[in-house]
């Protein structure tokens, strides 16, 4: 049952409206904050990676082309997964798009066939 005290009274068609418009305002202020910060982490992401960081990198294979921040923080996550950090695991599989992979193989890959008999028909006396 409704506390009576915090019942609030119906509101007219315009403050409806004004609250409406303020609330499109604030939501379309907030879009535009979370674009931003996007923007300035993709630029971030592109950045070459300092020269200690790029030896670290091409010691491990990377190329010369592909030492950005953005692969230099995936080798950091490679190696706390390697050295067990379940999280760390769970994120690569995530960005994988391995996470949520069935665990079983569907019939088609399972290479058992199953025939369904309909028995629905048949004469079956109760004895």
């Amino acid at each position: 049952m409704a506390n009576e005290k915090n019942l609030k009274p119906p509101r007219s068609t315009s403050e409806a409206r004004e609250r409406g418009a303020r609330g499109g305002k604030a939501s379309g202020e907030a879009r535009r904050r979370k674009r931003s910060s996007r923007e300035v982490l993709e630029m971030l992401n592109r950045l070459n990676a300092t020269e200690q960081e790029a030896a670290e990198l091409a010691s491990n294979g990377v190329s010369k082309n592909n030492m950005t921040r953005q692969v230099l923080r995936m080798w950091g996550l490679q190696k706390k997964a390697e050295s067990g950090d379940v999280a760390a695991n769970r994120l690569i599989l995530e960005v994988l798009g391995e996470l949520n992979a069935p665990t079983v193989p569907d019939d088609s890959d399972s290479g058992f066939t199953f025939k369904i008999e309909d028995f629905s028909n048949d004469d079956v006396s109760d004895t």
